[in-house]
């Protein structure tokens, strides 16, 4: 498998990571470069056919109806939902790798506000949904 992943939806930047994606499918010498890094590095999946995806963080207005990409060449792609709760594998007519949907469990974020916090005591704890990307 070989993933792209991206912060956030944006139709250029998906369509910019399937581009650099695609020759490992089409272009022989990719093709031989991935062989020998299997090789080299995990033999066991040397002959396990190749999938390619993409995965990031969905807007609320991201819907897979929407998309004007041409997505022949991906094999799946993962995003998390914009409560930032839930993730979800879309698949393009291939069986989706592992289960189609998920919890996502993030880890505590504390907000620093540098004017007002003057000492670690005072930091304020934060749940999502809150703006990761922009932060």
């Amino acid at each position: 498998m070989l993933q792209e992943d991206k912060p956030s939806w944006a139709a250029p930047r998906i369509a910019s990571a399937l581009k650099e994606l695609r020759p490992f499918k089409h272009v022989p010498k990719y093709k031989v470069a991935l062989d020998k890094f299997f090789e080299a590095h995990a033999p066991e999946a040397k002959d396990a056919p190749l999938k390619i995806g993409i995965g990031f963080w969905a807007s609320s207005d991201f819907r897979i109806s929407h998309l004007r990409i041409d997505l022949s060449d991906l094999d799946y792609f993962v995003y998390v939902h914009p409560n930032m709760t839930q993730w979800s594998v879309w698949s393009n007519g291939t069986p989706p790798v592992g289960s189609p949907t998920g919890a996502v469990t993030l880890p505590e974020f504390f907000l620093i506000d540098p004017a007002r916090t003057t000492s670690i005591s005072r930091l304020e704890k934060q749940s999502p949904p809150f703006d990761l990307v922009n932060a």
